[in-house]
């Protein structure tokens, strides 16, 4: 995902170095929440 986005940004004419940001840092914190609820989980049942 992080690097697919800059390349997409780039075609599209769009700074990558800032548009990417969010996208990226949404990414990270969705799939760290499912791995600590996928854990928590396992470990509560």
């Amino acid at each position: 995902v992080g690097s697919m986005l800059p390349l997409i940004f780039r075609r599209f004419g769009i700074d990558p170095g800032i548009a990417s940001s969010p996208f990226v840092a949404t990414f990270v914190d969705v799939t760290g929440i499912v791995i600590y609820f996928t854990i928590a989980s396992v470990w509560l049942l």
